[in-house]
């Protein structure tokens, strides 16, 4: 076995019973998640940067840590608040902010937003600070 395998096989021991249910939302990993549906074997769950929906064996959605975030009141924030919160935070890795900074970017309905979202992504790739 090797050591990410024992690792892995550690967590979701511990997270053994961890609840899940249609519309909880978990930080796993470093990305935030929305279960889109359980069954017993298999987990669709949607991640909240990037829009992507995945589809993974209930043992390997656990495997990972996963935290619960409480319900949120309201509606999601617009994109461009969304992609801030992500590229404009100096503690994550720059090549992370730039990947997802890209992947926001195709998610822009209006010229303005993909516009704005770009120059950001720009000035990462030039090693500087984005600013809003």
């Amino acid at each position: 076995m090797t050591i990410k395998g024992d690792i892995e096989r550690d967590v979701r021991t511990r997270q053994r019973g961890v609840r899940l249910k249609k519309g909880d939302q978990f930080w796993r990993g470093l990305d935030l998640v929305t279960v889109d549906s359980v069954t017993a074997k298999e987990v669709v769950f949607t991640v909240m940067s990037t829009g992507r929906k995945e589809k993974v064996e209930r043992r390997d959605f656990v495997s990972r840590a996963v935290t619960r975030v409480p319900e949120p009141t309201g509606q999601a924030a617009p994109l461009l608040d969304r992609a801030w919160a992500i590229v404009g935070t100096k503690s994550l890795p720059r090549s992370y902010r730039i990947t997802l900074g890209r992947k926001m970017m195709k998610l822009a309905s209006e010229p303005a937003e993909k516009q704005k979202i770009q120059s950001w992504v720009y000035a990462l790739r030039m090693d500087r600070e984005p600013k809003r």
